[in-house]
């Protein structure tokens, strides 16, 4: 039985509002030198200033959320009451929108494809979307077995992380799952109260939280101690011009992920030629246009530089200066196009919004330039990997 619950919490759709200030775009420089670098000298000063100006602080910024979330969860599970899940979900929507920054930055131990020696993709335990089931999470909550110490390492990505903290943050009393299958079949939800149901996320939720801030500080590690230097030595690859196409490949979530997966897919402009409204990526907490935008704020950082060197002055150098310019004005009128939509986006594509198409629209020009023209002059070699995050395609 799908219950989608009423909106808990209202959220400016605006995700630039939600950021902190170092996320948002910078001025350049005005001592910037007037010589042109050449591309060469600029491939070293882009991989050093991807590591430790855009990415690093924005890992920071997450350990942080993430520790928050961790303590807000906490006191919702010591008292759980409207006050303080109140409290919950709102650090939740600021976690949430601080991880979808970084969403176009999976480089690296934040990646699909990079890890430790044995280690795990930590994306992915963060945050598995689209791999994403309430009816899990749902099953979880009923039987308990989260109370195990081991329960973490029996489970698959879709039962933690900030996807399932979202259902059970911001579900409503009725259960994900269809009538045959099993705590519907053999009565076990309908024999919990709501006290109990409540009950019994709010502490499932505490330790997903916890996991969750742990993660945090892992992948922070990992990025600051083991990958950056690696990153700007280039080591883990066979040229710096490899090492820049990782990075340049992380700017393509936009096309394969916000345009197709978070737009598309609910317009119904992929497999289906009928809406899907229930396909939005937050269906429950409403913030699905507040993560759409922050992905493109965050690939705008990560291509500019965050106002330090990046793939703007590495195609000035190569006199194409033109196509940044394209680039920016692109992803600024699409993220115009985001603040333009002020309710959920479900709520949107169901009332025929013509405004979530035009969204549509504007990120499929951002899209055009980066899989396009841009990727056309760079001649970087790009490792693309077109699976759905937490596949394990």
């Amino acid at each position: 039985m799908r219950h989608t619950a009423p909106l808990l919490l209202m959220v400016g759709l605006s995700a630039c509002a939600l950021l902190p200030d170092f996320y948002l775009p910078l001025g350049e420089d005005e001592d910037e030198a007037e010589t042109e670098p050449q591309r060469e000298d600029l491939i070293p000063a882009i991989l050093a200033n991807t590591a430790t100006r855009v990415v690093a602080p924005a890992l920071e910024s997450f350990k942080k959320e993430s520790g928050l979330l961790d303590e807000a969860v906490r006191a919702w599970s010591t008292a759980p009451d409207d006050a303080t899940l109140a409290a919950a979900q709102q650090q939740w929507v600021t976690t949430m929108v601080s991880w979808q920054y970084l969403e176009v930055m999976q480089i690296g131990p934040a990646g699909a494809e990079w890890n430790t020696t044995g280690g795990m993709d930590l994306r992915d335990e963060i945050y598995s979307w689209p791999l994403v089931s309430g009816c899990r999470v749902d099953q979880e909550t009923t039987y308990g077995e989260w109370m195990e110490p081991d329960w973490l390492s029996d489970q698959i990505v879709m039962v933690y992380g900030l996807d399932a903290l979202e259902h059970l943050l911001f579900a409503g009393m009725e259960n994900d799952c269809p009538d045959q299958l099993d705590i519907n079949a053999d009565g076990s939800w309908d024999a919990m109260s709501d006290a109990d149901i409540v009950t019994s996320r709010s502490k499932m939720a505490e330790e997903v939280a916890r996991h969750l801030a742990s993660t945090g500080s892992e992948l922070h590690a990992q990025w600051v101690n083991e990958f950056s230097p690696q990153l700007l030595d280039a080591s883990l690859y066979e040229s710096s011009e490899h090492a820049l196409g990782e990075v340049y490949s992380a700017l393509l979530y936009i096309s394969y992920y916000t345009e197709d997966r978070k737009l598309g897919q609910p317009l119904g402009l992929l497999e289906n030629t009928q809406p899907v409204p229930e396909d939005v990526e937050h269906p429950l907490s409403g913030i699905s246009v507040a993560s759409i935008s922050t992905n493109l704020v965050g690939s705008r950082a990560l291509f500019t530089g965050d106002g330090g060197p990046g793939f703007d002055e590495f195609l000035a150098a190569m006199g194409h200066a033109d196509l940044s310019e394209a680039f920016l004005l692109e992803v600024d009128e699409a993220i115009e196009a985001a603040a333009a939509i002020d309710q959920p986006l479900e709520e949107a594509i169901i009332a025929g919004d013509p405004l979530v198409g035009a969204l549509h629209s504007e990120i499929a020009d951002v899209s055009a330039l980066l899989d396009g023209d841009i990727l056309t002059v760079l001649t970087l070699q790009i490792p693309i990997d077109t699976s759905i995050p937490g596949s394990g395609d």
